[in-house]
Order: structure tokens, then sequence, then C-alpha cells
């Protein structure tokens, strides 16, 4: 099951940063942040409909039992690609037609944040469109700055892990300190910490 704290998280940081929308496909796991924040569990094409109040998971009736018992999203189920379309437009529609949609895309060169390629950019682009038709309107942005903040928030277990690491850092640099001696190196020094954490490997 996906865990809720990472959905949650990404609702909380989109409210924060003021993103009303984000909008992910994923084919056979092509999109890492659908797998990492929403579920790793879809093999045919998904789309995730994110946004700071409620979120959406349109899968595949193959896909559905490998996502079913997920809290975290509202699951709609489609048959075919073009059931896959309207009910991302339901989703749109039930969100109150948000004005921007950010989309897993690069405007800084960033690979790791190139996610929709030219083509599916195309393609979510002109369903969009048909969606927003009758005078509503909305742009798309890239989704690189929730990518970032993302990475940049730390979880409760994250900080207990850097905390660890910290005091075990401590540890060896206190260890060599009580080693060191007038007329010592900096060569000698590294060699001495590299001796503590070779005598100690547990440590990293």
């Amino acid at each position: 099951m996906t865990s809720k704290t990472n959905v949650g998280k990404v609702e909380a940081t989109m409210a924060f940063m003021g993103s009303p929308c984000w909008i992910m496909y994923s084919d056979e796991h092509s999109d890492p942040y659908f797998a990492q924040f929403v579920t790793p569990k879809t093999v045919v094409p998904a789309i995730a409909v994110i946004s700071p109040k409620k979120s959406f998971l349109i899968v595949h009736a193959l896909d559905a039992d490998n996502v079913a018992g997920n809290r975290d999203v509202t699951v709609m189920r489609y048959q075919k690609e073009s059931e896959m379309w309207e009910k991302l437009g339901r989703a749109i529609k039930q969100l109150n037609y948000p004005p921007i949609i950010s989309l897993t895309y690069t405007t800084m060169g960033a690979a790791q944040v190139d996610v929709v390629g030219v083509g599916m950019y195309r393609v979510l682009s002109k369903k969009l469109r048909a969606v927003y038709r009758g005078g509503k309107g909305f742009r798309l942005a890239s989704a690189e700055e929730l990518v970032y903040a993302l990475s940049d928030r730390k979880s409760e277990g994250d900080i207990a892990k850097i905390k660890v690491a910290a005091r075990r850092a401590l540890e060896i640099l206190e260890s060599a300190f009580n080693k060191l001696r007038p007329g010592m190196t900096e060569i000698d020094a590294v060699k001495l910490v590299h001796s503590i954490v070779q005598r100690k490997p547990d440590y990293f």
C-alpha cells in the first residue's frame, strides 16, 4: 500500500507553494516520482491528479487490485484508453478546473526532472484543452520546483538517520583527535581517520 506520508507530503508541499494541481503520467514505471509519491504498483498507463486538498489515481482495471485499500487518493478505474481520459476530465472538474497544472518536465535542463517527453506533453495538453473547453482557461507549468522542494523536505525517518550519522561521525573524529600528535601531517590525520573507520565498518 502507498504510504499516506508520501501523498500527504506532496499535498502539504503544494499547499505551501500555492500549486493547485500536479498531473503525473506513468506507463511501466516511466515516472519515478509517480512511483515514489503515489504508488510503484502500476504497470499499465496510470494518471495521478494531485491537489492540496484532494487527489485522484486513475488506473486500469488490471492494476486495480494492486492499489486496493489506498486511502490516500480517490481511485478511478478504466478499461479502455478513452475512459482514462474521460476520468481525467472528471477529476479536473471535481477540483473546480485549476488554473495552473504542473507536469514533470524541466525548464532548467535538469535530466532527473525531465520525465514527460515532448510527445506526452502534447497529448496531455490536447486532452486538457478538451476538458477546459467552454471558456475555462489553464496553463501548464513545470513541476521541477515541487520536485526540488519535496527532495529538500526531510521525514522523521530521514532526520533520525542524519542524527545517527552525525553521532557516528563525531565519535570517529573524537577518537582521531585523541590520537593526533604534534608533527603529524594532514595525510597522517586522514590515514588515522581511515584506520578508525576500517576497524569499525559498521559506522557507515
